[in-house]
């Protein structure tokens, strides 16, 4: 396997969560960066060191765990 590609991991921002059953401080925290991280890490070691991982768009919480980013954005934005 040459490398994965996880779908807009990179391209989400964080939204708060109010659940009082999740295992996280109401409305607030890292609960969201820390949870994609595990993840990412979980994906790398599971394709191995020579194995690319990568997200769609870019987002710089994330550069520790995606060797590339798939940006699809344009400058047509208006």
């Amino acid at each position: 396997m040459d490398g994965v590609y996880i779908d807009q991991i990179a391209s989400m921002y964080p939204k708060p969560c109010y659940d009082k059953s999740h295992n996280h401080p109401e409305g607030g925290g890292h609960h969201w960066y820390a949870g994609y991280s595990k993840m990412l890490k979980d994906a790398q070691s599971k394709i191995g060191n020579n194995a690319i991982l990568m997200s769609e768009d870019q987002n710089e919480i994330y550069m520790n765990n995606v060797n590339i980013f798939l940006t699809l954005f344009g400058f047509g934005y208006g």
